[in-house]
């Protein structure tokens, strides 16, 4: 249990607050300036305002909402959420459900929407570049996600999920536990991708032809570990200019 009773504060803030973060060994200095937190209406019995707001790297970054009421006993909580992220101007994450038993079998029960964004611009925002490169410069310019999430520290399911990437829009839910195994079971519909604008463009020069190296066998031990059962449904498909429709796999393992 926890040592007090009770607890009431009206405003806790924290104003112009700094963070400065130098490795020596990697050369990067990254600073977070203007940290500014404010917590309203500090109870276990009532929701706890929440706002933050920052400058990383002279980017901004924000959250938002309501965390509570969080209860005493934290064994057997339910504590509720509802947050909105906002980082660098390009993405926006909203979170909105409860955390479940923190002090015993902590557990959450979340639904997530993450607002469409440019990967492209948020690399660019961060200071970094995509780290592949795409046959098509337009590919990857759009990502959103929308899911429902419940789990804990055996088991983990993701329903209700639609995940859109540029223009292809993909259905999903997933059921993992054991993890140490682990047990996966999967169900996906995609309605349409062209993996040809996703792939390296193709090169006119030929590798140069090298010394034969000796290879390692491959390591199948995690594989034969895992337990999965998966369906795969696909409305059209295009891969190295071929085209495929209405694909339906089933995996097992």
């Amino acid at each position: 249990g926890l040592p007090i009773k009770n607890l009431t504060v009206g405003d806790f803030s924290i104003n112009n607050g700094s963070i400065i973060w130098i490795d020596h060994s990697t050369n990067v200095r990254k600073e977070i300036t203007e940290v500014n937190m404010s917590l309203q209406e500090v109870s276990f019995d009532r929701p706890v305002k929440l706002s933050f707001s920052a400058l990383v790297d002279n980017q901004p970054l924000s959250i938002n909402g309501n965390v509570g009421p969080t209860g005493q006993d934290f064994k057997q909580a339910k504590i509720p959420l509802d947050l909105n992220f906002e980082v660098f101007k390009e993405l926006s994450l909203g979170l909105n459900g409860s955390l479940v038993n923190p002090g015993s079998n902590p557990g959450f029960d979340l639904a997530l929407d993450l607002k469409a964004f440019s990967p492209r611009k948020l690399l660019a925002a961060m200071g970094q570049k995509l780290p592949l490169t795409t046959a098509d410069p337009q590919a990857l310019d759009r990502i959103a996600l929308k899911a429902d999430l419940k789990g804990n520290q055996a088991k983990i399911a993701v329903s209700n999920a639609v995940l859109s990437l540029d223009q292809s829009t993909l259905n999903f839910t997933l059921n993992a536990s054991d993890f140490s195994r682990p047990n996966l079971a999967l169900d996906l519909n995609l309605d349409q991708i062209n993996l040809d604008r996703y792939l390296p463009p193709k090169s006119e020069k030929q590798p140069a032809a090298g010394g034969q190296t000796e290879k390692k066998p491959p390591d199948y031990a995690p594989l034969r570990k895992l337990i999965l059962d998966g369906r795969i449904e696909i409305g059209q498909l295009i891969a190295n200019r071929a085209k495929i429709e209405d694909m339906l796999m089933h995996i097992t393992a």
